[in-house]
C-alpha cells in the first residue's frame, strides 16, 4: 500500500486484498484511490465482485480506479462486461490497457497485449492506447524522468 501526494493530490493505492478489502484503513483526505489488482478470488461467476464494488464505490476521493490483476480471471478471459458495467455505474474507472487524466496526473495500465486489446473491445476504454508508440510518448511526457514531482514521490 502506498500513500503519497503528487501535484497537491493525495493518492492511495493498494493491491492483493483477495477479498479482504474491508480490513484496509483508507485515509479520509484521499483524492485518488487505486486498486492495482487482485481485489477478489475470481471464480468466473461475477458475484464475487459485489461486495468489493460496493465498498470501493463508497470510499472517499474524486477518482476510484480499478486495474485488473492476474487474479481477475474474468477480465483475462473477456468475460467481465457485467463487472465493468457495475463498476462504471458506481463511478469506478476500470483501466485495462488505458490511461486516465486525473487533473493532470496520468494513471495508466499497460497489460499483456496492448495493441490487440482495443481491437477486441472497441469503445470500452476511456482513452485507448492503440500503439506502443503512443505509450512511449505518454511515458516520456509524464514519466519519472521528465517529472521531478513524480520522481520525488517514489524516492521519499
Amino acid at each position: 500500500m502506498v500513500d503519497f501526494q503528487l501535484k497537491k493530490l493525495n493518492i492511495y493505492s493498494f493491491s492483493d486484498t483477495h477479498g479482504k478489502h474491508r480490513e484496509l484503513q483508507v485515509p479520509e483526505n484521499v483524492d485518488i484511490v487505486i486498486c492495482a489488482g487482485d481485489a477478489v478470488e475470481d471464480n468466473l461467476v461475477g458475484d464475487e465482485y459485489d461486495d468489493f464494488i460496493e465498498w470501493f464505490a463508497q470510499l472517499p476521493g474524486k477518482w476510484k480506479i480499478f486495474v485488473p490483476g492476474n487474479h481477475e480471471l474474468s477480465f483475462e478471459l473477456g468475460q467481465a462486461d457485467g463487472i465493468i458495467q457495475r463498476m462504471t455505474e458506481k463511478g469506478i474507472i476500470v483501466l485495462e490497457d488505458a490511461i486516465e487524466d486525473c487533473d493532470g496526473i496520468i494513471i495508466g495500465s499497460i497489460g499483456h497485449n496492448v495493441i490487440d486489446c482495443t481491437r477486441r473491445y472497441p469503445g470500452r476504454y476511456r482513452h485507448p492506447c492503440n500503439s506502443l508508440s503512443s505509450l512511449r510518448n505518454i511515458g516520456r511526457r509524464y514519466g519519472k524522468y521528465r517529472n521531478p514531482e513524480f520522481r520525488s514521490a517514489f524516492t521519499t
